[in-house]
Formats: C-alpha cells, structure tokens, sequence
C-alpha cells in the first residue's frame, strides 16, 4: 500500500490521514496522473479517454472497474480524508479529463 496525497506534499504538507488516501502502486500512479479522480463525496471515477480504451484484463479490471466504486471510509470522522481537499483535486481532475 501507498499513501498518496490528494493535494500535493507542497500544498498539504506531511501526510496525515485526513490528507492522504491509500492505494496500491498502480492505483496511486493512476491518481497522481489523473487517470482516477475521487469526487468529495468518495465516489472514484476514471478519465472517460481511459474508459474508451480497449487495452486488456490489467486496464479493463485494474483501472476501469474502479470507475463508480464508493471508498471504504474509517468509521472515525477525523481520520476521513478532508472532503476540502477532496474538492480541490477533483477539480484538477475535471480540467484533465
């Protein structure tokens, strides 16, 4: 697993759990390039340039499937990642798209 900022280190600072998101390696990647995005409300969608794409298992089910997944969010309020973060990177995410 990863811990991938949803601002960028210089924008947020050292990750903490209300800053960060777990991934794995591909699934970081993917959303630090803007492949994935995570709208504010834990909802991830993929690039509609990658769902268009017909490449294979690995990106039909290691990028694609994502699209529409809900994230598994702790119980615990506070370690939530910040929905004003959230908010700011999907709004990068939409100027990718």
């Amino acid at each position: 697993m990863d811990a991938a900022h949803i601002v960028s280190y210089a924008e947020a600072g050292p990750i903490r759990s209300a800053t960060g998101c777990p991934w794995c390696k591909t699934h970081h990647a993917a959303y630090d390039s803007d492949i994935v995005g995570v709208r504010p409300d834990g909802v991830a969608e993929v690039r509609a340039d990658v769902l268009e794409e017909t490449d294979g298992s690995m990106l039909r089910h290691g990028l694609q499937k994502v699209h529409g997944a809900r994230l598994l969010l702790p119980r615990a309020v506070e370690k939530r990642p910040s929905v004003e973060e959230l908010e700011q990177r999907w709004e990068r995410f939409k100027v990718a798209r």
